[in-house]
């Protein structure tokens, strides 16, 4: 069990492996808040909660395309506030 640990997590005792290792982590969380942000505009048009927007002289793919920079955006946000902070 010991060298187990050891092996998976063994730059933990400095800084830029500690570094490295959150930032291997922030990929799950990251990939679930896209998930999610994509899973709600694919349910909202689903449920023609988007039929207003829809209406107006803009295409689906801009709109999807709109979406998908917008959740790129954050999470680049995201991913930038992180570095920043560690």
């Amino acid at each position: 069990m010991q060298f187990e640990v050891q092996v998976a997590f063994e730059g933990l005792g400095s800084v830029a492996g500690f570094a490295a290792t959150l930032f291997a982590i922030l990929a799950m969380p990251l990939g679930g808040f896209v998930t999610v942000r994509m899973t709600a505009f694919v349910a909202a048009e689903s449920d023609r909660r988007l039929t207003l927007f829809a209406s107006q002289p803009i295409t689906r793919l801009r709109l999807i395309g709109a979406e998908i920079a917008v959740t790129a955006a954050a999470a680049t946000v995201l991913v930038t506030g992180a570095g920043l902070a560690t």
